[in-house]
């Protein structure tokens, strides 16, 4: 039985999804839109969130629907083949999020403490993926109180940036405007995408969710308006305060400082000191983004042990002292070790990760479709071909997207969906022998 201190409010459910959608995302893309599409690069942003706003609505109603459950409740009316499926194909590939932002944060804290630099990148990643590891082993207590601290970090820069542009705004950009590319803003809707992907991180966790059936939708939905707003904001006055002196850089490490010799002229001093900061900042953003999921994403694995259909399930779903399944997050980290000694470019991991999540997202929606036509709801069957046909285009961007580059990032999220294939056929569980699959 779940205590008050095991329990997230409506607050920390919002934290949580915050602390996912709002962070590496934010810094990765701000040079990159803007060398595609110049001063609209915020559209992106937006046209991103029109694309993902009927799967957002169709989440939000099946929290409402199954509350307190998840993608493998969702899916249960289609088989337990499509409960296994969805969860786990969401389970592996959003691990490949958090192993870049692992990543992510060791090039940063490389180039803040300038001894690191020496140390082999594999070594910076496999310790800071030993202390998110360990920090989340120490239950919902110090989980929360390191998400606060992470989104402090975090707000840090992104606020700065909103609030010295909004001080700047008329004022004359540093060189020229950027160049507005109408066309190249579709080109920036799969850059936007890994930035906006998240809002369903409370799907794993809405049985530890207060009153899950109203704050854990509630909480989707008011985490994806915040994040939207503040990313669309803080993208629009970054181009418009730089102008085109965004082209000149590549590195998302250069983003706040080339800012900062923009905004602060008189004293070379204090932009070291804010730049050192934000910094740090960003470093919070990227370490929120890994956390977070991995601190929501081992109960979806933990579900699927609960019912027995996959290997160890004894073993998966023992809890330690804080109610947390230590195996699940063991599981975690091994799969993170995979990514990162696998993957050598960014773009790999977000391609892995948007697959699994446009999966999961087209379960849903094949879900809500069958609970629409059940319950003869016109209105939800509407919402559910809205997201039908968004969810579609996303899954065909992903998939061509694997063919365009290396096809490594393809084969081996074929590995994993193999060795799904092979666990899901291979436990004798009663739920498939119950319903003949």
């Amino acid at each position: 039985m779940q205590t008050q201190r095991d329990t997230l409010t409506l607050p920390m459910t919002i934290l949580v999804n915050l602390n996912i959608m709002v962070g590496a995302g934010v810094f990765i893309n701000t040079i990159p839109l803007a060398h595609l599409s110049g001063s609209l690069s915020f559209m992106v942003y937006l046209a991103v969130g029109l694309l993902m706003l009927p799967l957002a609505l169709t989440v939000a109603r099946l929290l409402q629907i199954y509350p307190g459950g998840n993608f493998y409740t969702f899916a249960e009316p289609l088989g337990i083949a499509s409960s296994f499926a969805s969860t786990w194909i969401y389970f592996v590939a959003k691990l490949a999020t958090s192993a870049l932002t692992i990543r992510l944060s060791s090039i940063l804290l490389q180039d803040l403490v300038p001894a690191l630099a020496t140390v082999p990148i594999f070594a910076v990643d496999f310790v800071l993926l030993a202390i998110l590891l360990a920090l989340n082993l120490r239950g919902l207590r110090t989980s929360m109180l390191v998400q606060y601290v992470l989104t402090i970090g975090k707000l840090t820069p992104i606020l700065f940036v909103i609030g010295a542009g909004i001080l700047f705004f008329n004022e004359p950009s540093a060189t020229t405007p950027l160049v507005i590319d109408w066309h190249a803003i579709i080109y920036g809707v799969p850059v936007a995408l890994f930035a906006l992907m998240g809002f369903e991180a409370a799907c794993a966790i809405s049985n530890r969710v207060e009153n899950p059936g109203r704050n854990a939708p509630r909480a989707l939905i008011i985490a994806a308006s915040i994040a939207l707003t503040l990313i669309c904001s803080y993208q629009f006055l970054y181009t418009w305060v730089m102008g085109s002196t965004t082209m000149m850089y590549h590195s998302f490490i250069n983003t706040i400082p080339i800012f900062l010799q923009r905004v602060v002229t008189n004293s070379l001093r204090l932009r070291q000191a804010l730049a050192s900061l934000f910094h740090l900042g960003m470093l919070a953003a990227t370490l929120s983004v890994s956390y977070g999921i991995l601190f929501t994403n081992h109960w979806n694995l933990y579900t699927l042990a609960k019912h027995q259909l996959i290997p160890l399930c004894g073993h998966l779903t023992r809890l330690n002292r804080f109610g947390i399944p230590t195996l699940c997050i063991l599981v975690e980290g091994l799969i993170c070790v995979v990514y990162l000694t696998q993957l050598t470019q960014k773009f790999y991991f977000q391609q892995i990760s948007g697959f699994g999540t446009v999966v999961a997202y087209t379960f849903s929606t094949l879900a809500l479709m069958a609970y629409a036509r059940a319950h003869n709801d016109r209105t939800l069957l509407l919402l559910a071909l809205w997201a039908l046909c968004s969810s579609t285009l996303l899954m065909a961007a992903s998939i061509k997207s694997f063919f365009m580059y290396d096809t490594w990032p393809l084969t081996l999220v074929g590995f994993f969906i193999g060795a799904g294939y092979l666990f899901y056929h291979g436990c004798q569980s009663p739920l498939r022998q119950k319903y003949g699959e």
